[in-house]
């Protein structure tokens, strides 16, 4: 918690009453003010500092130096790190650093004043200091960038320790948690969010509880958000600020691992939000996400791995044990997978070796700092003599479970397609009897999510196609945490619904099938059946569609026979007429009887004739 007497002597400045800046002060910020307006003007270093000095010394009692940081401190940071050299003089690299901190101190300064039962003068709450800080942590600013010869990634990882030893995280997640809403600094969560993450640990875990009171409180605002925000909101920034949560909460799981049910919890709630709204982009986006919440719900048992350049290296690759916590996987897992190579191969060296699939938290400096890379290397019982063959550079959605592809060599490892192909058999992830899976399974029921989707969005079949295999997967046996009759009640109704629309959900239409038919006795028994039954009857209705569809056909085309030999009929007819009207032998009271009718048929079939060889 935040010091009370610091708290104190913040908030009996905070109204004006302190000492007031000398003119030449003053004279001193509209001077910088106007060269980083000017085009042509450039601010030196110590004219910086000089103001930032000074802004701190004045900002609880100053509304002239409040008005000079909400207006400028952005600016200067933005132009040093961009390294704008019109704006700001080049810096060395103390200077910089030196300017950082002093930009840190006063929106630290900031925050404990904002956080107490008052606030400084003209604070609209708009707190420019978050956007400050997410200008300070972005990793993406020129001046950090690791892949360049002049980047300094480690400045960066400076001011998140320095931040800590201010204790500037633990009034930063205290500011947010008062916000009503995130609406104002939706925009600047992900740099803030990924430097708590760092954080934790950089500071060995010292940082635990400001970032899991930060998490709570932004996956509450996220929820409580209203739709009409929701709307404006971009989804790129959603999705990043969803996969920052994840990290921290999966993170913070080592520690209390009912982290990581809260976030699929929120993650549920979002999804739900997403695909009521009014907007179609973010109605996709969620029938998306529920493909994603299913599955981050499970991981396979095991990966066969094809492709490589040595052929020892392929084959199954299973999950550890020690992943394993009473037939699930722990949210305190690491997840590997381990193969051991068979006495048989060619490779008489390779003959028992160990070889493992697993993830890699990369600590050095730059732009995957504390990212997650997947690595599959040769076992020994010296971690230190490890041999690795292949590794992936996982984006943040892949960090999860073994990447399937885009696997590169090591060293002198063959370069070749290495492939990953999970196996049908999974193992759910939380805590048994209380596993990710049954929560979601839940959701999907209580929450009548086939009943949103299915109401608005019939084009869109990834998601109930998703859920229907969930679900029947799940519950195919005993389950006594889902209420089964809601369950059978869903799969029922959901039968009917999707009746009309199941060729699209056919991996392969063309395929013949039998004449089966699906009745009505058939249809209304759905609902009492058991869930294993209920891809048993969509089947069927599959079936008898496509048994329906040839039998349209076959009778279209009989249609067009019949009506063509009618045709011919009528032709035939009139043709008799006109030969009895010219007086000829034939009558057409005989058109049905004995030889008369051959004729005329004989007739039919050379017309018949002579029409085919024309077309």
């Amino acid at each position: 918690a935040i010091e009370p007497q610091i708290k104190q002597a913040n908030m009996a400045s905070a109204d004006g009453s302190g000492p007031s800046p000398p003119p030449t002060v003053m004279a001193m910020w509209e001077e910088v003010a106007d060269k980083l307006r000017a085009s042509q003007q450039v601010v030196t270093a110590k004219k910086i500092m000089e103001s930032l000095e000074n802004a701190h010394q004045y900002l609880p009692s100053s509304r002239e130096a409040r008005r000079f940081v909400e207006s400028h401190l952005a600016a200067i940071v933005e132009n040093i790190l961009e390294q704008k050299h019109d704006k700001i003089e080049k810096l060395a690299k103390y200077k910089v650093e030196k300017i950082l901190r002093a930009a840190l101190e006063i929106v630290n300064e900031d925050l404990v004043t904002k956080v107490g039962p008052g606030s400084g003068p003209n604070d609209d709450g708009s707190c420019s200091s978050l956007r400050i800080l997410a200008i300070i942590f972005d990793k993406k600013k020129l001046y950090y960038n690791s892949s360049s010869s002049s980047g300094h990634a480690e400045v960066r990882i400076n001011q998140i320790k320095i931040f800590h030893r201010m204790k500037g995280y633990n009034h930063l997640s205290i500011y947010m948690s008062s916000q009503p809403s995130l609406d104002r600094y939706f925009s600047t969560l992900h740099p803030l969010l990924e430097a708590f993450f760092e954080a934790i640990f950089v500071t060995n875990e010292k940082e635990i509880d400001s970032a899991h009171a930060i998490s709570k409180s932004v996956m509450r605002h996220f929820i409580e958000v209203d739709g009409e925000v929701l709307k404006n909101l971009r989804i790129p920034q959603i999705q990043q600020v969803c996969i920052d949560l994840q990290r921290i909460n999966k993170r913070l799981a080592f520690s209390n691992r009912q982290t990581l049910s809260d976030f699929h919890e929120f993650w549920r709630s979002l999804v739900l939000n997403l695909i009521r709204s009014e907007s179609i982009e973010h109605k996709f986006f969620g029938l998306k996400q529920i493909v994603a919440l299913i599955d981050s719900t499970h991981l396979p048992k095991s990966f066969l791995v094809s492709g490589a350049g040595c052929s020892y290296i392929n084959g199954t690759y299973e999950l550890t044990s020690s992943a394993l916590d009473n037939g699930c996987i722990s949210a305190r897992s690491i997840v590997s997978y381990e193969s051991v190579v068979p006495g048989d191969v060619p490779e008489v060296e390779a003959r028992g070796k160990r070889l493992k699939l697993h993830p890699c938290l990369m600590t050095e400096a730059g732009d995957s700092f504390l990212s997650v890379w997947w690595f599959l290397s040769e076992e020994t019982d010296d971690s230190e003599s490890g041999v690795d063959y292949y590794f992936h550079k996982s984006n943040p959605h892949e960090q999860n479970r073994p990447p399937l592809s885009g696997w590169k060599p090591c060293g002198s490892a063959v370069d070749s397609p290495l492939t990953l192909e999970p196996q049908s058999e999974v193992i759910p992830i939380g805590e048994r009897r209380n596993t990710l899976e049954q929560q979601l399974s839940k959701w999907i029921i209580q929450n009548k999510v086939f009943d949103v989707i299915l109401g608005a969005q019939n084009n869109l079949m990834e998601a109930p196609t998703a859920m229907m295999k969930f679900l029947s997967r799940i519950h195919s046996g005993d389950d006594p945490v889902v209420d089964r009759s809601a369950l059978n009640l869903v799969l029922g109704q959901k039968s009917r619904l999707l009746e009309p629309i199941l060729p699209l959900l056919s991996e392969d239409s063309s395929q013949p099938a039998q004449q089966l038919s699906l009745t009505t006795s058939t249809q209304s028994s759905i609902a009492a059946s058991s869930s294993s039954d209920f891809f048993t009857a969509i089947g069927a209705a599959k079936q008898r569609l496509a048994s329906a569809e040839r039998w349209r056909r076959s009778t279209q085309s009989a249609m067009q026979e019949y009506l063509l030999a009618s045709q011919e009929v009528q032709n035939a007819h009139s043709y008799l007429v006109e030969l009895e009207r010219s007086r000829e032998v034939i009558s057409v009271d005989d058109v049905d009887s004995g030889d008369s009718g051959d004729d005329i048929n004989g007739e039919m079939d050379r017309r018949r004739s002579k029409r085919h060889r024309r077309s």
